[in-house]
């Protein structure tokens, strides 16, 4: 059976539109973020089970070391659903009203570190194994617009310590955790939030490519 018709029948289990995908290494292993405030867990075999958040999802992601599945949503709250243990746990705590993306380090000797994405130019950073807040950072500030909200980031995956971010004004910051001032700024020129981030290796250069997203373009 082709991919495609392997994404066919996946897609078919659906009542409403996918609103972000999350896939293990050997695709054995889905979890979908839906709109209507539903995940949908998938296995070979299809759909699995399925359940719902108390506020509309915006972003999810999944922590190897707990076995947590974390969905930012329009809520003050990030929500925890736990698939070792097959329940919500508790809810960690910001201090914004919403929240737009979440992000686990992928650093195996950081990968206490969450970073969450605000409904202001912030990101606050938890510790996983105390599940409290660490701090909070204005990551747009060095592109001196006002009024800003950060609506992507991604670590990078290859075991350092970058992370980019992307605003609603269109620029994308690079940060080195070690330092409080990005090493790079890129403007898309477009105006348009920045939708989508990912670090992607490449076998022909020894550092990675960061491809970014808006409504108009793709760069890389």
């Amino acid at each position: 059976m082709s991919i495609i018709q392997n994404l066919e029948i996946i897609w078919r289990q659906f009542d409403s539109m996918v609103c972000n995908v999350i896939l293990a290494d050997d695709y054995s292993k889905l979890a979908f973020l839906c709109i209507g405030r539903s995940v949908c867990l998938h296995a070979k075999y299809g759909s699995h089970y399925s359940l719902r958040i108390p506020r509309m999802g915006r972003d999810i992601a999944y922590h190897h070391w707990s076995c947590d599945l974390l969905c930012a949503a329009s809520s003050p709250d990030l929500y925890r659903i736990n698939l070792e243990q097959g329940r919500f746990l508790s809810s960690l705590s910001t201090h914004s009203p919403a929240l737009n993306v979440v992000s686990p380090s992928p650093v195996i000797f950081m990968g206490w570190l969450l970073m969450v994405a605000r409904m202001v130019p912030y990101i606050e950073g938890f510790d996983m194994r105390t599940r409290s807040s660490v701090g909070g950072r204005d990551v747009v500030a060095p592109t001196r617009d006002i009024y800003q909200e950060v609506t992507a980031f991604e670590f990078d995956g290859d075991e350092s310590f970058l992370m980019a971010v992307g605003s609603s004004s269109g620029k994308v910051l690079i940060y080195d955790l070690s330092s409080s001032y990005p090493i790079r700024i890129k403007d898309h020129m477009y105006g348009s939030p920045i939708l989508e981030i990912k670090w992607h290796q490449t076998l022909n250069s020894e550092r990675p490519k960061l491809i970014t997203t808006d409504n108009h373009i793709v760069r890389i």
